[in-house]
């Protein structure tokens, strides 16, 4: 039922991320589709959010390729000057690859 509801869902917040958590489960492409369409219409600049949205794809989807992008953001040192520029281009990579 929760899950319904969650797909159901035209708004989306990173308070719903802990509700996803609940009902995710690897190779659900239900849920796997709602998560990307709201990443491809997020704000790059909302780089936690996205953060949060791409880990969720990659863990459902089970696909290295995402993974090995996810870890290039993790690698990112927060103290670069260019912190954003590198995450934002990052996260541009792995919205290629969905």
């Amino acid at each position: 039922m929760l899950r319904l509801v969650l797909l159901k869902t035209e708004s989306f917040s990173y308070a719903y991320m802990v509700l996803f958590d609940l009902v995710l489960k690897k190779s659900d492409p239900e849920l796997l589709v709602f998560l990307t369409d709201k990443l491809k219409k997020a704000d790059l600049e909302s780089m936690w959010f996205n953060e949060e949205l791409m880990e969720r794809i990659a863990k459902i989807s089970g696909r290295e390729d995402l993974k090995k992008v996810l870890k290039k953001i993790d690698n990112v040192d927060y103290d670069d000057k260019r912190y954003e520029e590198k995450v934002i281009k990052y996260s541009k990579e792995f919205i290629v690859l969905l």
